[in-house]
């Protein structure tokens, strides 16, 4: 819930910022909310390896790998394999 609350603030942060600012400086906005979604992302997820069933966090780089629902295919730090982990969130 928390994180959907934060997707809806950036949106409506970048529509307030679109209706008294104009678009000169909307690209930035949205640039900014972007990185902001994928840093909340990796923040409050974590993967499962289907080989040696660790969890680990993702690097910012990593979010641009192939994913399906809630599998992405990530290398493993722990044993090297390459494979589709499953994304968990992190409960703190």
């Amino acid at each position: 819930m928390k994180s959907l609350l934060i997707y809806i603030g950036l949106i409506l942060g970048n529509i307030l910022v679109y209706i008294y600012l104009g678009e000169n400086i909307l690209l930035v906005t949205v640039i900014i909310s972007l990185v902001l979604a994928i840093l909340n992302h990796i923040n409050n997820h974590e993967y499962i390896c289907n080989n040696c069933k660790s969890k680990f966090r993702i690097k910012f780089y990593q979010i641009i790998s192939f994913h399906t629902g809630n599998y992405r295919k990530l290398k493993c730090p722990v044993c090297g394999v390459v494979g589709l982990a499953q994304e968990v969130k992190d409960i703190k």
